[in-house]
C-alpha cells in the first residue's frame, strides 16, 4: 500500500520536496514555516543507514511540534531502478512538476528531478553550498536558493535562512558554564585512522580547560562508545538528532561550543546569536601530504568564509 501511495504522489503531486540528510530536513522545515507553502510531501533518497536513522529522529521531533508533513523513505518501499522508471514516465509524458525543494544538488537522482521541474528551490546541506557555482556553471532558470550562506549563486534569487523557527524554540534557554565539543566524522571518512582520531580527541582535553562534554558525530558514535579511555576522561552525550535540535534537550545551554570546521558554526550562530560563544578548533595534525590536501581543498575555503563572516576560532 505504501508503495502504491508513493507512486501516486510522485506521478500526481505538483509540489514535492527531496532530501538526503538531517540538516536538509531542518532547512526544509524552516522554509515551510517561513513561507507557509504546501510542500507537505517529503521524499528521502537512497542515503546511508545512519543518515536515515537520524532523519527519522528529526521527523519525530517536528511531528511532536504539530507540523504537518508526510515523509516517504524510498529505500523502504521502492527499488532504485523502479524509481528511475517512474522518473522516466514523468519525463516521457511531459508531466513536469510545478516546483521542487532540493536538498542535495549533487545527488544524481536529485539532478534528474531538477530537470523535471519548472521551479527549483535549493536548500542547504552544510558547507557544500559554497561549491554551488562550481557545480552549476550557468544560472539556473526559475530558481531560488534558501540558504544560511547569503552569497552570489547562479540562481534567480537568494533568500537568507536565519532559522527563525528554531530561534523561537530557544527563546527561554538559560546558559551554563560548561563547554561542549562537537566532534567531526574524521575516522569514518578515513581522513585519519581510528587510533589517530582517538588520540586527537585526548589531546584536545589538554588544550581546553574546564568541564568538557563530547558530542560525537553520528558516524562515530559506535567508535566512541567502545573507547574506555574516552569514557574515563570525558562526559559523552549520545544523540542521533543534529546538534541544532539536540541542544534543545539540554537543561542548560553551554557557555562555549567548540567545533571542527562544522557547518553547525553557521547554523548555531544564527540560532543562538550571542547566547553562546561558538569557536572553530583549527587542526594542527596535518603531517602528511594527504591531510594537507584535505586542508587545502576543503578547510582552507571554510576558513575564508569564517573570516569573511567574522566567525571565531579557538586559539590552541
Amino acid at each position: 500500500m505504501r508503495t502504491i501511495l508513493a507512486v501516486f504522489y510522485f506521478l500526481t503531486k505538483k509540489k514535492l520536496a527531496f532530501i538526503n540528510s538531517p540538516l536538509q530536513f531542518i532547512c526544509y522545515i524552516e522554509y515551510l514555516k517561513k513561507f507557509k507553502d504546501r510542500y507537505n510531501i517529503l521524499i528521502v533518497g537512497y542515503t546511508h543507514n545512519y543518515s536515515i536513522r537520524s532523519i527519522k529522529k528529526v521527523e519525530n521531533f517536528y511531528k511532536k511540534k504539530k507540523i504537518k508533513f508526510k515523509v516517504i523513505y524510498l529505500n523502504e518501499i521502492l527499488n532504485v531502478h523502479f524509481f528511475h522508471f517512474i522518473l522516466n514516465l514523468r519525463k516521457y509524458f511531459f508531466l513536469k512538476l510545478d516546483s521542487v525543494i532540493i536538498g542535495d544538488y549533487r545527488y544524481y537522482l536529485h539532478q534528474k528531478i531538477i530537470s523535471l521541474s519548472n521551479k527549483k528551490i535549493f536548500i542547504d546541506d552544510g558547507f557544500s553550498s559554497l561549491s554551488f557555482n562550481k557545480f552549476f556553471k550557468e544560472k539556473i532558470q526559475n530558481s531560488i536558493f534558501f540558504t544560511a550562506y547569503p552569497l552570489n549563486y547562479n540562481v534567480n534569487k537568494v533568500i537568507e535562512n536565519n532559522f527563525d523557527y528554531l530561534k523561537s524554540l530557544y527563546k527561554y534557554k538559560k546558559k551554563n558554564k560548561g563547554t561542549i565539543f562537537i566532534l567531526p566524522g574524521l575516522s569514518q571518512k578515513r581522513i585519519v585512522t581510528k587510533d589517530q582520531y582517538l588520540n586527537w580527541i585526548l589531546d584536545i582535553k589538554k588544550k581546553i580547560k574546564g568541564q568538557l562534554t563530547l558530542i560525537p558525530h553520528r558516524h562515530e558514535i559506535n567508535l566512541l562508545m567502545k573507547s574506555k579511555i574516552l569514557k574515563k576522561n570525558f562526559a559523552i552525550k549520545i544523540s542521533y538528532l543534529p546538534i541544532e535540535l539536540n541542544l534543545l534537550k539540554f537543561y542548560f545551554l553551554p557557555k562555549i561550543i567548540v567545533h571542527n570546521y562544522s557547518s553547525c558554526s553557521v547554523t548555531l550562530n544564527k540560532i543562538l546569536g550571542k547566547k553562546v560563544k561558538i569557536l572553530n578548533y583549527q587542526n594542527k595534525y596535518y603531517q602528511n601530504n594527504y591531510l594537507k590536501k584535505i586542508y587545502n581543498t576543503y578547510h582552507k575555503g571554510i576558513e575564508k568564509f569564517y573570516k569573511k563572516s567574522k566567525l571565531k576560532f579557538y586559539k590552541n
